[in-house]
């Protein structure tokens, strides 16, 4: 499996990016909450890669799943050593 998303520095202050791209996974989550289908997604920015966003998606499906229960500031100043930054404080 390639991977899917990556960071860099350079690329949208250093925030995950689909891989190869400057299309926010951040972003790419907001699209499915405000409705959107893979679909649409893909309608809307066609450079994209459908089984990256599907598997994006997933991902996120899958981590919202498994961090229902856990608070996320908490979670993220355990594993990461730091408070989490969602860029809107």
């Amino acid at each position: 499996m390639t991977l899917l998303i990556e960071k860099n520095d350079d690329i949208i202050f250093g925030k995950p990016a689909l891989k190869g791209t400057r299309i926010g996974v951040e972003l790419v989550f907001d699209l499915v909450r405000d409705g959107l289908s893979v679909d649409e997604i893909i309608e809307e920015y066609p450079h994209l890669e459908r089984n990256v966003v599907e598997g994006v998606v997933e991902v996120g499906l899958i981590a919202r799943h498994c961090l229902d229960a856990i608070d996320p500031d908490s979670m993220a100043r355990k594993l990461l050593g730091k408070p989490l930054h969602l860029g809107y404080e």
